[in-house]
């Protein structure tokens, strides 16, 4: 469902009555859903959600009044370094379809930047220089977020009439719906059937004479006006949301929120359904390709079974006969003492082999055939009482008629090796809740607090989390070691020299070449840290360093 600029607008005017001031508690990501959903709390709970399906991408807000849909439970935890951080404004970018929430935290401004552009929808997370920290979906590797181009023409509340003047003498062939869309951008169909009501569609923008375009222009800024400031219905018919033009429809919304709300819970409950179908109907067929594979090889082996009487003959034969067999030989034709007419039998043989061990063979292969008999009609009994179930489960997806009677099913058959446990993707965007880690800490002797990682993922964690844009990164030069933040108490203010080298000291302490005499360290501001995409953790590109030299050593005091 593509919602227009108009629609978004009308959306956004929408939430900035309710979101601003909301408290961020919990973030998360439901996989099989395909929802974020962002729990938040003011006066009451609220849960801000936005929903990325291929091709679709809508973003709507539920009041604690509505329906609750609880998480299913393949959920991840998402950006959980925003959990405690408060809603300060909700805006819409270039009147496109883009939603901006700023966000603040700790004396430090962030921002989600939502894409509602269908199959190129993303959510940013950006610093307060609008730095990218990280994003939903992998995107171009870019550091400084730039919203795309809007598209060409004017605002409908900001008609230049001069302008439109200018063109209507340039184009005045072109039909004036055409026309019009081309000068004024952000609309859908709906609102052209609204603002134009009554207009002749077949006629051209020259035949409209300067009073009746003014009159058009004005009833598209009051249609605008109309829209944007919820004076106007909406109307949701087969997952597309309208203006309500005429009252001959039944089911409409004041709130454009709870019509896309509506369409977004049913389009990601039946892409949820969907998805789950038709990975238990893959599943099964590939089992069952599996079973009767098996099934086929079986009883491949109980017919080669019913002939082995005649590899025991052979050998029998052959040992009464072994005087017989020349080493070399391909085949050797006796009388078959064991037969009541004394006819003459052909038996096989391998020419690389002696006699005996010809007889050998032949004995076990009759020892293998007829061993493993018992065992082959056993399994051949147990897979085709696995194929009867696997009947059954198909007749079972195929009845299921609610969501969650697929995921029990689903759960049924992964406890039964039907299915794999499906893994959850890679998160390039998630990092590790505060209350994971414990970095050492120690402090310089101006009484600034500098925290050390122990390990990859802590320093991940010093350096995107607790460090500020402000704050300082040191780490060793040439070999690897642990990440060290200097922490200032105030923004934009320079650490002293001496500071500079006590905490440069620590870092050359704590890497591989604590034993040298003098280490170079680097140190730049955490603001010029990124991490690397798809890297591991504690894997950063860094600019604008200084590098000194300095002696591994440990503060004498630690905290």
């Amino acid at each position: 469902m593509k919602l227009s600029a108009i629609q978004i607008a009308r959306w956004v005017s929408e939430a900035a009555d309710v979101i601003p001031d909301s408290l961020i508690t919990s973030l998360h990501k439901d996989e099989i859903r395909k929802l974020v959903t962002i729990d938040l709390l003011r006066r009451d709970d609220l849960r801000l959600s936005y929903l990325f399906l291929p091709g679709e991408s809508l973003l709507f807000f539920e009041a604690g009044g509505r329906d609750r849909r609880a998480k299913s439970q393949k959920t991840t935890n998402f950006l959980p370094q925003l959990v405690g951080a408060k809603i300060m404004a909700i805006e819409q970018v270039n009147f496109d379809r883009i939603v901006k929430i700023v966000l603040f935290k700790e004396n430090e401004y962030f921002a989600l930047v939502f894409e509602l552009f269908g199959p190129g929808s993303n959510v940013y997370l950006l610093d307060s220089d609008g730095a990218i920290i990280t994003s939903l979906r992998r995107s171009a590797d870019r550091d400084i977020y730039i919203p795309p181009s809007p598209p060409d023409g004017m605002y409908p509340d900001e008609i230049d009439k001069n302008r439109i003047r200018t063109a209507v003498a340039e184009q005045c062939e072109k039909n004036v719906r055409r026309f019009l869309k081309e000068q004024i951008r952000g609309w859908d169909e709906s609102f052209w059937e609204l603002s134009l009501e009554g207009l002749n569609s077949g006629i051209t923008i020259g035949e409209l004479g300067d009073m009746k375009l003014d009159e058009m222009l004005q009833s598209i800024s009051a249609a605008y006006s109309e829209c944007v400031k919820g004076h106007r219905e909406i109307v949701l018919k087969d997952n597309t949301l309208s203006w309500k033009i005429n009252d001959d429809v039944a089911e409409t919304y004041h709130l454009i929120n709870d019509a896309i709300a509506d369409a977004a819970i049913d389009l990601s409950r039946a892409f949820a359904k969907k998805s789950v179908r038709q990975r238990i109907s893959q599943g099964l067929k590939i089992h069952r390709k599996r079973l009767e594979d098996k099934q086929t090889k079986l009883k491949k082996l109980l017919a080669d079974a019913e002939d082995a009487t005649q590899y025991k003959l052979w050998a029998e034969l052959l040992t009464i006969n072994m005087k017989k067999i020349g080493r070399g030989m391909t085949s050797i034709t006796v009388t078959n003492l064991f037969d009541e007419n004394q006819r003459e039998i052909e038996i096989p043989l391998l020419e690389e082999l002696s006699p005996a061990a010809n007889v050998g063979r032949l004995f076990k292969r009759y020892r293998k055939l007829t061993d493993g008999v018992t065992a082959t009609k056993k399994q051949v009994s147990q897979i085709k009482k696995k194929l009867k179930a696997l009947d059954e489960y198909k007749s079972q997806l195929e009845n299921a008629k609610e969501f969650r009677d697929m995921l029990r099913l689903e759960e049924n058959l992964i406890k039964r090796d039907i299915l794999k446990k499906k893994k959850m993707p890679p998160s390039f965007h998630r990092i590790e809740a505060e209350a994971h880690f414990n970095p050492r800490v120690f402090h310089t002797s101006a009484g600034e607090e500098i925290l050390v990682g122990r390990n990859n993922k802590e320093n991940e964690y010093v350096s995107f989390v607790a460090a500020k844009k402000h704050d300082f990164w040191f780490h060793s030069q040439q070999t690897p070691g642990a990440h060290v933040i200097l922490k200032l108490k105030d923004k934009g203010k320079q650490p002293s020299h001496e500071s500079i080298i006590e905490v440069a000291k620590i870092a050359a302490y704590f890497s591989r070449a604590r034993t040298s005499s003098k280490v170079p360290i680097i140190y730049t501001e955490a603001r010029y840290l990124q991490k690397i995409r798809g890297g591991l953790p504690g894997k950063v590109k860094y600019t604008h360093v200084t590098s000194i030299m300095v002696e591994p050593g440990l503060p004498e005091r630690r905290s």
